[in-house]
């Protein structure tokens, strides 16, 4: 989506200092947070409507449109400070992990499972265009999604528009699709079978069941709650050599 230019205040260049990663923004909680994000959710919101989103809270923003947070960012110029300044930055610069968590739990030897999915609902926090890319990754996700609309992800999401719409609160159509997988704390104890991640632990599904079926974000409820054992990965990735973020082209 083109950031569409209005009447509407919208400051640059302020830095923000963040007590808590970006997975906030994918918690249906948010709006809790706002006290220790510096001032964002303020100016997120003042973003949001200069960009022409139509949302009136961080929350309604978060809910319906964070695929376009990354854009917000960069029409902001937002700096950032504090314990996840990293994390903050890679996601205004576009290049927030798929998967930025790690499911703490014993392994289940005897649970193998012939599904894929490298991404998590961390995918979700990217611009439109690779947003799609990666949830394009998780054949889980796409298979379920054809027998349940009879067309592939792709072919509906072909244009600008079907892709606003199909995107459009991503956990309202996303939700049905984990319902015949195990419960997450023992799907992230599995590894699968399927050709192209064979071997690998489940955890980035399970995470994303875990959200898609909450509203809640697993990271954050484990540091509030101690339950899920989940935890940050250690760092996110680091910049490119050529630095530009595919907010600003090639």
């Amino acid at each position: 989506m083109a950031l569409v230019r209005s009447s509407v205040y919208v400051p640059r260049g302020r830095l923000y200092f963040a007590k808590w990663p970006p997975l906030v923004l994918l918690d249906e909680r948010v709006e809790e947070f706002c006290p220790e994000l510096g001032g964002l959710c303020e100016d997120l919101e003042r973003a949001g409507r200069a960009a022409g989103l139509g949302v009136g809270s961080v929350g309604e923003l978060a809910r319906r449109f964070p695929q376009h947070v990354p854009l917000l960012l960069h029409l902001l110029d937002a700096r950032f400070a504090g314990p996840y300044a990293e994390w903050w930055d890679a996601l205004r610069e576009d290049r927030f992990p798929s998967v930025a968590e790690r499911w703490e739990v014993a392994e289940r030897p005897s649970c193998g499972l012939p599904i894929a999915c490298p991404v998590s609902h961390t995918a979700l926090l990217s611009s439109p265009p690779r947003s799609l890319r990666l949830l394009g990754r998780c054949i889980h996700l796409n298979k379920k999604f054809r027998e349940r609309h009879g067309a592939a992800l792709w072919d509906v999401v072909a244009d600008e528009g079907a892709a606003k719409e199909a995107l459009e609160e991503p956990r309202r159509w996303l939700a049905p699709l984990f319902q015949d997988l195990p419960p997450a704390e023992e799907l992230a104890g599995c590894r699968s079978t399927a050709s192209s991640m064979r071997g690998r632990r489940l955890e980035a599904l399970a995470l994303f069941k875990y959200w898609a079926e909450t509203g809640r974000e697993p990271y954050i409820d484990g540091a509030l709650g101690g339950w899920p054992p989940v935890k940050l990965s250690r760092r996110p990735p680091r910049r490119s050599k050529g630095g530009a973020s595919s907010l600003l082209g090639p």
